[in-house]
Order: C-alpha cells, then structure tokens, then sequence
C-alpha cells in the first residue's frame, strides 16, 4: 500500500481554521486502507508539518526563513525596535512589546550507535551580522557577525600571528594555513566563527559552538542545547577589563537568545590563564571542576540561563 500526502496547503499555517488540510490517499485496486496505512500516512502528515515550520520564519507572508538576527537595544534617538529578538527556530517576534506567536516545534534527532544529537539550525551566511547591542558605557555598539573566510582573512591571521594569541592558540603560521582553518571552521556545522565589532573596528574573534558535538562534552557532561565559546581579543586596544565584562556578556547573551533551549554556557580556558578566568568569575561564571584535555589542563568555567538572566543580566 502507497499513502501518499497529496496536499499541506501552505495557507494552513496562517488560518488552520479557515484552510483545512487535505490528505489524499493513492492505492492499487486490490488494496485497501488498513490501519499500518493510515498511521504511516498520518506520520507523514505531521513530518511535514514540523518541516514547513523548521523553514519558515514568518508564517503570515510566508517568507523564506531569514538568517538568525538579533538586535538588543538601540542607540540614543532611535525609534525603531522593531527587531529586539528573532529566533527562526522556535519563535518570531513581531514588535517590541514582545512576541505575538511563539511557534514550538519538536527537537530532531541523528543518531550514531549510542550518540544521540540534535539537528542543528542552518547557519548564517558569511558576513551576517547575527547581534548587536548599543553599550551606553562606550556610547558605541557591539556587534557580532559571522567570519568570512576570504574578507577577514588578513585580520585574522594577523592576531593569531602575535606572541600573545600564540602562546594560548598556538595557531601561527602562514596565509594558506589561517586559510584553511578558517575554511574548515566554516564548514563544521557545529561551529559558528564569528567576529566581533566595537562600533566599526574589529577586535576579536570568537568561536561559538554546540558544546554536544564539542570535545568538552567528554569532561561537561553536556546537555542538548547546551553552547561554549573560545575567545581570541586580537586589537591590543580593546583589551582591559571595561571591555571584557561587555564582550563576556553580550555572547552569553547571544548564546541563551539564539535557542530558548539552552540552559548552559560553557568554557574551558587553560588553567594558567587567570585573567581570562577571573573575568569569566566576575561576569557570574562559576569553576566546575579541572580536567586534562590531551593539550592543556583546562579549568570547567559555566553560566546557567537562570543565573544569567535573574542574576546577572546584560553589562552596559
């Protein structure tokens, strides 16, 4: 028997009541309707379903899913907030009192042998600026957009060539060599590289990762949806601990905005680094534990979402 889900009309989406689903069923002559047929055509339904939502940001027009943007705050003399947060993945926010409709969809899952992981969301495009913030402490914005592989490659090797990163990154070498590990970076879809701006002037490169698929899952204990990042401040001019606390903030703030779900936030800087550390201490992150990776002896350092947003909050 072939059940065959003939029609989802799109119009469903915006008026389930107005615009009913139709469900076809294609079999041959000597077959019939039988219960294994009406599940597997049902299965098939709600599939379609959660797909039409996964790729789809704004239902009422029915535009394609846009990239995740998010936009927190706004400079002096500004009026429009119209886009205070935008997470394609679990809801749309249509003005700035807050959200109309949240849309809630089931996780997907792949699984290998005993890993079982969640399907991550698309990633931005190269070049998309994914955050942005105004600090009024420097009376410039925050920002951070996605690395380009071919735009920022000059930027980027150039601080990961200085004695400084290299002591924590060990990453100096040549121009094919920042190439391809940018590249690579790019193309892992666990990984988010991004750059990070203070008004114009780019100052650091971080990269944003799901901490399931991460090497520190095998010490962290995981959970689904929970992130990390790495951190490398390359402009010798936006070092100090003013610009620390922003910059700590405002990606923990990213971080839990990008998918409702994620409840922890997570690093594992060398344990010599005591700076960084004590940072991460006053930005209301807390030492786990210390465990060796194969190349460091790394310190645990992790934020939950509770504390963060009840506790802690955005630095300005």
């Amino acid at each position: 028997m072939s059940s065959v889900l003939k029609d989802v009309s799109p119009e469903y989406f915006d008026d389930p009541a107005a615009h009913p689903i139709t469900l076809t069923f294609e079999t041959s002559d000597d077959e019939t309707l039988n219960e294994v047929g009406l599940c597997t055509a049902l299965t098939m339904l709600f599939h379609a379903i959660s797909i039409h939502g996964r790729d789809s940001t704004t239902k009422r027009s029915g535009k394609p899913r846009d990239p995740l943007q998010i936009s927190y705050n706004a400079p002096p003399g500004t009026t429009d907030l119209s886009s205070i947060c935008r997470d394609y993945s679990s809801r749309v926010v249509d003005d700035a009192s807050g959200p109309a409709t949240y849309y809630l969809y089931a996780s997907d899952f792949w699984q290998r042998r005993s890993y079982r992981h969640p399907v991550r969301p698309l990633r931005p495009a190269e070049g998309t600026m994914i955050y942005q913030r105004f600090i009024p402490s420097f009376m410039e914005s925050f920002s951070l957009r996605v690395a380009s592989a071919e735009a920022d490659l000059d930027t980027y090797a150039s601080w990961q060539d200085s004695d400084r990163v290299h002591a924590f990154w060990g990453e100096r070498g040549t121009r094919d060599h920042h190439a391809r590990y940018l590249r690579r970076q790019l193309a892992d879809p666990h990984v988010l590289p991004v750059l990070a701006s203070f008004g114009d002037t780019a100052f650091a490169y971080f990269e944003l990762y799901h901490a399931k698929e991460d090497a520190i899952s095998l010490f962290a204990g995981a959970g689904d949806y929970d992130r990390g990042f790495h951190a490398l401040v390359g402009h010798e001019a936006y070092r100090g601990p003013d610009r620390v606390r922003v910059w700590i903030s405002s990606v923990t703030h990213y971080l839990f905005l990008a998918d409702d779900r994620t409840q922890r936030v997570m690093l594992e800087p060398r344990v010599d680094n005591e700076t960084f550390i004590g940072y991460l201490l006053k930005a209301g992150y807390v030492i786990e534990k210390e465990f060796n990776f194969p190349h460091k002896r790394s310190a645990l350092v992790s934020i939950t979402r509770e504390k963060f947003f009840e506790c802690r909050g955005v630095e300005t």
